[in-house]
């Protein structure tokens, strides 16, 4: 399953931009994050054809969002049909029903926090360094196992 969803930052310089990320819902590895001044069909097929560049499997994954219009819109249905993607959305006013991506957005917020961005170049550096922690630091640091030892002997 993969869980999508966008968040707004409000940026000093270069006003109001959209960071969009699709994430695996399981892993919360982050497959593709961008940046865009509007939620427009150009967009929405700019994100899709990110994820479909990957080297992620995506036939008949679960492709979930919000009811955000987007998401709605009829691009983003006719794109997820050729990418072979099965869309699923929360039930209206239910956050609470894609906390993979929510949780991402609020993870996002809080590393921006103490050093915010001022334009879109910082954005995009702050944007990058965040999937860089996410994917090779947070989720290696989640998945540690301990490691056992065993001496064999052989007679």
């Amino acid at each position: 399953m993969i869980s999508t969803d966008t968040t707004e930052v409000k940026l000093e310089e270069d006003g109001k931009q959209n960071v969009s990320f699709f994430i695996d819902a399981y892993s919360t590895e982050i497959v593709v994050a961008c940046i865009s001044k509007s939620l427009n069909n150009d967009f929405i097929e700019y994100n899709l054809n990110l994820l479909n560049n990957t080297d992620y499997r995506l036939d008949e994954v679960v492709l979930h969002s919000d009811r955000g219009g987007m998401y709605k819109s009829g691009i983003y249905n006719t794109k997820t049909a050729e990418m072979n993607l099965i869309p699923g959305m929360s039930a209206p006013y239910t956050c609470a029903h894609n906390p993979w991506i929510e949780t991402l957005n609020g993870q996002f917020k809080d590393f921006i926090k103490n050093n915010y961005p001022k334009n879109l170049d910082e954005l995009q550096i702050a944007l990058n360094k965040f999937v860089y922690y996410n994917n090779n630091i947070k989720i290696k640091n989640k998945l540690k196992t301990t490691s056992i030892n065993y001496r064999c002997s052989h007679s």
